[in-house]
């Protein structure tokens, strides 16, 4: 379990899981679970890698604090989620609603600036990160590596 500094009356805590990597192999779509900080390794011409989701769960989070989400890869910069669009077109920062939760549904896909006519998400090492006032409360990291075997 990772500890980092939030509040000074809260304490808060999360712990770094594991990521899901989604791949299609011919017509057959799966998700892999890959621990935090490892390596998926894949088959460029046989596979694409539509999508890593890193799953995180917190507690102690400053309840009513904005709070951004920041997942980042190799080709593909950093995307910055700063707020949710709602179905009617308002945007709604994000927020920390309950004091425990679990960020699994934050994902990076091929709509990266660098990666849109790519057919699958480049091999490097991706982040997903949590910065609440300026400062990162949360990160995790994953590595999509070409094998070396296809």
């Amino acid at each position: 379990m990772l500890v980092a500094p939030a509040a000074a009356s809260t304490k808060f805590k999360y712990t770094d899981h594991d990521w899901e990597v989604g791949v299609i192999a011919g017509l057959v779509q799966n998700v892999h679970t890959v621990p935090s900080g490892g390596t998926f390794k894949f088959c460029g011409k046989a596979q694409v890698v539509t999508a890593v989701t890193p799953d995180i769960t917190y507690r102690g989070a400053p309840v009513g604090t904005h709070y951004e989400e920041i997942v980042g890869g190799a080709a593909s910069g950093t995307d910055t989620i700063t707020s949710v669009h709602n179905v009617d077109g308002d945007v709604t920062p994000l927020e920390f609603n309950s004091a425990t939760g679990t960020w699994d549904n934050t994902y990076a896909i091929m709509s990266f600036p660098k990666s849109v006519h790519h057919l699958t998400l480049p091999a490097g090492k991706y982040h997903f990160e949590v910065v609440v006032g300026g400062k990162i409360v949360a990160t995790t990291s994953l590595t999509l590596s070409y094998s070396a075997s296809c």
